[in-house]
């Protein structure tokens, strides 16, 4: 049954040419009973759509080689229980690489057995020296395990797994993106330089009699020198004789220091990692 109804789709849905056949035929029976069977099986036509185009599985390719494959115009990927540390990727191009995309079900369902397919590639793709696309499955692998703990909930075993876990994701996308890193430094450093720096006063004088803003030249370049003093974290370790009324200064700044030094190395290591791994 499933082959018939898999060839009564590919001849009638799927081909452009014989999308009018029944309606060249010009017999009315025929016409009604296509309808019905349709409506019928609507619900199987429908998962034919989430099919992917190219599943991999219980296989083991043994030194396969997989030269000048395009699988960018496959909507779904899907790899399961097969070995794949073996094979050659020869200048294959795979598209968007997501766990939306690559392993979906497995990824949604095994979390840990999608963790393995991407450790797979990216081990297959480490030896080809493709470093790049190496360390995108590297980051499907993260997100795969990433969401097999959260499967198992917070327990004394991997309490402190899932915390790193979650700090590494939000601070760089696991060392994928070297911009997530340098927007929170940023942003802390903005903070952490109002808090120093701006006095309530000063905001409150921004406005005049009609509210609206009003920012000198003067003030700005105070603010932007005021950013780079509490970006230089030796500088304000000297501890200036203003800072020592600041409540909770040595607490801030420690903190600050702290985090300043992590979200440094998340940077380095994202920009290294798009270009050696």
């Amino acid at each position: 049954p499933f082959l018939k109804k898999w060839a009564f789709w590919q001849i009638f849905c799927k081909e452009e040419k014989h999308k009018n056949l029944f309606g060249k035929i010009k017999i009315e029976k025929i016409e009604q009973k296509l309808k019905e069977y349709l409506e019928e099986n609507i619900e199987f036509f429908q998962e034919l759509e989430k099919e992917p185009n190219l599943l991999i599985s219980n296989s083991h390719l043994n030194k396969m080689k997989f030269i000048n494959c395009d699988f960018s115009k496959a909507d779904y990927i899907e790899l399961k229980d097969s070995s794949l540390t073996q094979i050659e990727l020869i200048n294959t191009h795979w598209g968007t690489i997501s766990e939306k995309r690559i392993c979906k079900e497995l990824f949604e369902k095994y979390p840990n057995k999608a963790r393995d397919i991407y450790r797979q590639l990216k081990f297959t793709l480490d030896n080809q020296k493709d470093h790049i696309t190496a360390n995108e499955f590297y980051s499907l692998e993260m997100k795969a395990y990433e969401r097999y703990l959260k499967t198992q909930g917070w327990n004394k075993e991997n309490w402190q797994e899932r915390l790193v876990f979650t700090i590494h994701k939000w601070a760089s996308n696991f060392g994928q993106s070297w911009l997530k890193p340098l927007g929170w430094i940023l942003i802390l450093t903005v903070l952490v330089s109002s808090y120093f720096y701006l006095d309530l006063e000063d905001i409150k004088n921004l406005y005049n009699e009609h509210y609206s803003f009003k920012v000198s030249i003067k003030e700005i370049s105070n603010g932007i020198e005021n950013f780079f003093k509490t970006l230089n974290i030796f500088k304000i370790f000297k501890n200036d004789g203003c800072m020592k009324e600041v409540p909770f200064y040595h607490t801030i700044t420690s903190l600050y220091a702290i985090l300043l030094a992590f979200l440094t190395y998340q940077f380095i290591v994202a920009v290294r990692r798009r270009v050696k791994r």
